[in-house]
C-alpha cells in the first residue's frame, strides 16, 4: 500500500467518525495520549541487564587492581543504566543512548563475527548476539515516534 493510499483510507475513516456524533468507541474513553510501545519495557530490560554487568565487571576489574579499564567500563554500565530508565519514562534522550548502546554492541558483534569466521571458530553466539541487537536497534527506530 503507498503511503498516498494510506492517507487516503485515514482521511476516509476520521470523515466516517467525524460524521456520526453519537458514535463512540469503548476506547474513546480511556484515549489518553498516543499509544505506548509494547515493546519498550523489554528493551529497556535489556539495557537494564546490560549495564549490571558491565557494572560488575567494573567491580571485578577494580578487585584485580585494573583501575585504568574498571573506570570506563563503569562508566558505560552507569550510562546504560541511565538509559534503561529513559526509556521507561519515554525520553528521546533514552532512545538515543539505547541506540548508540545497541550500536556498539552490534559493532562489537560483527567484529567477532569476522574473527571467528576467519579463524574457523564458534560462529553460534557472534550471530546471536548480532541478530538481537540489530532487532532492538530496528524496533527502537521503529517506535521512535512514540518518545518525546
Amino acid at each position: 500500500m503507498s503511503l498516498h493510499e494510506a492517507e487516503k483510507r485515514r482521511s476516509r475513516r476520521d470523515d466516517a467518525t467525524n460524521r456520526d456524533p453519537d458514535r463512540s468507541d469503548p476506547d474513546d474513553a480511556a484515549d489518553d495520549g498516543p499509544a505506548r510501545p509494547t515493546g519498550v519495557p523489554l528493551v529497556a530490560a535489556l539495557a537494564f541487564l546490560s549495564g549490571l554487568t558491565d557494572l560488575l565487571t567494573a567491580v571485578a576489574f577494580t578487585l584485580d587492581a585494573l583501575l585504568l579499564l574498571a573506570v570506563p567500563i563503569g562508566a558505560i554500565g552507569a550510562a546504560k543504566w541511565l538509559a534503561a530508565v529513559e526509556l521507561v519514562r519515554f525520553r528521546a534522550h533514552g532512545l538515543g543512548l539505547a541506540v548508540l548502546f545497541f550500536g556498539f554492541g552490534a559493532a562489537v558483534s560483527a567484529a567477532e563475527l569476522l574473527f571467528a569466521v576467519g579463524t574457523g571458530g564458534g560462529l553460534r553466539s557472534p550471530i546471536g548476539e548480532l541478530a538481537l541487537d540489530v532487532a532492538v536497534i530496528g524496533y527502537l527506530f521503529a517506535v521512535a515516534d512514540a518518545f518525546d
